[in-house]
C-alpha cells in the first residue's frame, strides 16, 4: 500500500513546489530602523572646538590707550610752530626776489631751505632774516673815474654788467647826485649789489623811456661850455 502511495505523494510535493515558486526579485522584509541616539541637552552640551587666539591681551605689545604715543609718530604742530613755519616760508619767498646773490649768499639760502624741509622752522627763519637784511641793506662803493657815466658804470662787470640799470645807481646816490647828468671824477658812489626783480624791471623801463626822449648818455661827464 505504501509502495503505491509513495509516487503519488512525491508528485503532490513536486506540484506544490512548482505551484508556489519563490520570487528572487521580491524585496526582503523591511525591518524597523534602529532608534536614533538621544539629542544632547543643555546640561550635557556636545564638545565645541573654539578657534585659537593668536595672542592674549597681556602678551600684546600694543600699549594701552592711556600710554603716551611713541616718539616716532609726528605730533601735530602747535600754533606757535605753525606761525614760525609760515613766517619762515614768507622770508624764503622774499629772498627769491633779490638778484645778484653771491656764492656765499646762495649757500645760506639753500641751507635755510634744507632746514625748512626738515621741519626746523625757527633756525630757518633766523637764517633767512639775516640773509634778507644783508641783501636789503648791503652796498659797495665805486669811485668815479674820468670818462665814466652812469651808463658806463652800470655796464661794468663788477657793478651790474648791464648799462640799462643805471637808474639803480642814481636812486642810491640821490643825496650826492641830484642830477644824473653831472658826475665828477673822484666822486664816491654807493652801489647796491642785490636789487630786487621789480627794481630791475622798473630801472630798465625808466632807462628806455629816458633814452627815447634824449640822445644824451645819462650821467656822462661833460666839460663846461660843451653840449
Amino acid at each position: 500500500m505504501l509502495s503505491r502511495l509513495a509516487p503519488a505523494l512525491l508528485c503532490v510535493s513536486l506540484m506544490g513546489a512548482c505551484a508556489a515558486p519563490t520570487r528572487l526579485d521580491r524585496d526582503p522584509i523591511r525591518r524597523p530602523p534602529p532608534p536614533l541616539p538621544p539629542l544632547p541637552t543643555m546640561a550635557n552640551p556636545p564638545p565645541t572646538v573654539l578657534p585659537r587666539i593668536q595672542a592674549s591681551a597681556e602678551s600684546r605689545s600694543v600699549p594701552p590707550a592711556s600710554t603716551a604715543p611713541s616718539s616716532s609718530v609726528p605730533l601735530p604742530p602747535s600754533a606757535g610752530d605753525a606761525t614760525t613755519m609760515r613766517q619762515a616760508q614768507e622770508a624764503l619767498q622774499q629772498s627769491y626776489q633779490f638778484t645778484g646773490l653771491s656764492d656765499s649768499q646762495l649757500a645760506q639760502q639753500k641751507s635755510a631751505e634744507a632746514l625748512l624741509v626738515q621741519g626746523q622752522s625757527k633756525p630757518a627763519l633766523q637764517a633767512l632774516q639775516r640773509l634778507n637784511q644783508e641783501l636789503r641793506t648791503g652796498n659797495k662803493s665805486y669811485v668815479v673815474k674820468s670818462g665814466d657815466s652812469l651808463w658806463v658804470i652800470s655796464g661794468k662787470s663788477e657793478v651790474y654788467g648791464n648799462p640799462w640799470l643805471w637808474p639803480l645807481i642814481w636812486q642810491s646816490n640821490l643825496q650826492v647826485l641830484p642830477n644824473p647828468d653831472k658826475l665828477a671824477a673822484g666822486q664816491q658812489l654807493k652801489i647796491r649789489p642785490n636789487p630786487t626783480i621789480q627794481e630791475v624791471v622798473d630801472a630798465v623801463t625808466y632807462a628806455r623811456e629816458k633814452n627815447q626822449r634824449s640822445e644824451t648818455r645819462i650821467g656822462e661827464i661833460q666839460e663846461s661850455g660843451k653840449p
